[in-house]
């Protein structure tokens, strides 16, 4: 979604929003042909997950992924966090993170205590639970 539909986008407060509000359009749309969607995406603030929740709706299952900023930088796959810090890309590393609600953790995930088999695992057992509860 960054390198195409939200290419113009930074990552300023409002820009996060709207590349959040983006996906969440985009999901919508793939939903509402019959598709089942997965996205998944930093959403640090609360503004940014309220825009999602009002576009996706009852539909919308939160699986919030644990993942500490210096396990972030150590994983950085895309070298991200590596820009950042040479001052490439502006505020990426000065957000401020707003705790997940109760609703926005239900489903919690730990990537420091879990490996990324173990991760891939549960969140397809949540995926395949969610999918039951949607079906037809």
């Amino acid at each position: 979604m960054r390198s195409g539909l939200c290419s113009d986008l930074k990552f300023s407060s409002e820009a996060r929003v709207e590349n959040h509000r983006r996906i969440a359009e985009v999901a919508r749309l793939a939903i509402e042909q019959g598709m089942n969607v997965v996205v998944s995406t930093m959403a640090p603030q609360h503004s940014q997950r309220d825009m999602v929740s009002q576009v996706l709706g009852k539909r919308l299952v939160w699986i919030y992924i644990h993942a500490p900023l210096d396990v972030c930088i150590a994983r950085d796959p895309k070298g991200l966090y590596q820009k950042a810090k040479a001052g490439n890309v502006q505020n990426l590393l000065d957000f401020p993170f707003e705790v997940p609600r109760p609703n926005e953790r239900e489903n919690y995930i730990d990537t420091v205590a879990q490996n990324v088999e173990g991760c891939y695992n549960t969140i397809l057992e949540l995926a395949e639970a969610q999918l039951a509860d949607f079906a037809i």
